[in-house]
Order: structure tokens, then sequence, then C-alpha cells
């Protein structure tokens, strides 16, 4: 909002500037005089603004009072050591948790291999059983039937395969 001051000049409307720098200006005094060891008392006036203050109001308003944290019971070197450990064990717990998920990758990926191994040696088998004359490549670019035990041969293959990969 612009207003006309009373020079005829316009400018713009500071209150709420003023109460911002007010309250900040009343916060740093809050801080500082609690860091001093002193009672806070802080309030809110009727128009909404918030008041800091080393004395009560005089008009008996309901206050609360800002006490200061208590102060660290370490030094800054062991705060330095305690951090440097809580770091370590973070990185630990978070290395664990990569090996993990990892392993459980892993885990599920040769899950997922054994299974389509599984799928493929029960079709192979069934397959080998169906059908009574089975054609193979010759090696001379012909093909030529399997005899019975040849025939044999592959079912106890497939059915190993499928004791191997089916469990």
């Amino acid at each position: 909002m612009i207003k006309v001051n009373r020079h005829g000049m316009r400018c713009p409307d500071t209150r709420g500037l003023r109460r911002r720098l007010l309250a900040g200006f009343l916060l740093s005094v809050a801080c500082a005089s609690t860091l001093a060891g002193t009672t806070i008392y802080q309030w809110q006036e009727a128009d909404g603004t918030r008041v800091y203050s080393q004395l009560p109001p005089q008009d008996g308003r309901a206050v609360r009072e800002v006490r200061p944290p208590p102060p660290p019971s370490t030094t800054p070197e062991q705060a330095q050591q305690e951090l440097r450990q809580k770091q370590e064990d973070f990185r630990q717990r978070l290395e664990e948790r990569q090996k993990a998920t990892q392993e459980k990758t892993q885990q599920e990926t040769a899950q997922a291999a054994q299974q389509q191994n599984c799928e493929a040696a029960r079709a192979n088998l069934e397959r080998i059983q169906r059908q009574a004359r089975i054609l193979v490549d010759d090696g001379e670019g012909g093909r030529r039937r399997l005899s019975p035990e040849e025939q044999q041969q592959q079912v106890q293959r497939y059915r190993a395969d499928v004791q191997k990969f089916c469990r």
C-alpha cells in the first residue's frame, strides 16, 4: 500500500516492516537474555503482535516464561567424538542394508532362473514322453530318429534336470 506523507511525497506503508523489525529485535534480546540466564516473558498483544520482555506486563495478561535449554553436559571435544561415532555407526548400518539388499536381489534372481529352468525341464520331459518319434540333428546337416535307448537316456536326463531344478 502506498501512502502520501505530510510533504506530499509518496512512500510505502512501513507498519508491517516495523512490526517485523521490532519482533526480530525483541527475539534477539530474548535470546541474548536467555543465554545470560534471565527469565524472559512472552505474551500476545490485542493486534496479534508477540511481545518478549524481561518484565511481565503490568496489566496482568497471561504470559509464558521462555526458559533457556540446559547447558550441554559434554565438552565440544566429547560432542565431536560422539558425532564421529554416530556417523560411523550410520555408515555401517547403511553398508549392511545395501549388502542385504544386494544379497536379496541376487537370491531373487537365482530363484527366478531356477524357476525358469524347472519349467523348461518339465516341458522337455513332457514333450519327450508324449512323442513316439523324436527327430534330432545328425551332425551332418540331416535329421535322424532317436533310437529307443537314446530316447530313454534323454528321458533320464530330463528327469534328473527336473529333480535338480524343481526342489
